[in-house]
């Protein structure tokens, strides 16, 4: 934003000096228009008056030199005004595209986290349900027997309590 609201003032300082301009370009059109009536009315009679119209004449064009140096500024200043226009659509638009990428990727990591949470508590209970039922069904084996059988499915937890009370 800021740098279309510098190029927004260029633009208004370039209008200015635009009118100013077209201003300089109506008077310098006047004087020659009133030179011009006095050299009709004068007589030509000396060719250093020829010269000396030409000079003035050739001054005169000099504000529409500058009139069209300012209206090549302007359209600099507004193509200028229109890519900077394209840049900041652009960059909204691929601003808009990173955040969805990146609301895309959130929500597919949560997916993840809760799948994989999902998996777990299953294993989890899985695992609790098949020594649960190991023991229930295995009640006349050994504790060491059935700590060994189920070593790999306990947690490490599990398995320092049951070593706890064996102790």
């Amino acid at each position: 934003m800021k740098q279309r609201d510098v190029a927004n003032r260029v633009i208004a300082h370039l209008r200015t000096e635009l009118d100013l301009i077209r201003r300089e370009v109506v008077e310098a059109k006047h004087r020659d228009i009133i030179r011009n009536r006095v050299d009709q009315q004068a007589p030509a009679s000396s060719a250093g008056d020829r010269s000396s119209s030409f000079v003035n004449s050739s001054e005169s064009s000099k504000p529409l030199r500058s009139r069209t140096r300012g209206w090549k500024q302007i359209d600099e200043i507004k193509e200028r005004n229109r890519e900077l226009t394209q840049e900041i659509c652009d960059l909204a638009e691929t601003v808009s595209h990173l955040k969805r990428v990146i609301k895309d990727k959130a929500d597919a990591e949560q997916r993840q986290s809760e799948v994989r949470s999902c998996c777990r508590l299953s294993e989890v209970s899985k695992r609790y349900c098949s020594v649960c039922l190991f023991l229930l069904l295995n009640m006349d084996i050994p504790a060491e027997t059935a700590r060994y059988c189920t070593q790999d499915r306990l947690p490490s937890w599990q398995i320092d309590r049951d070593n706890r009370h064996n102790l």
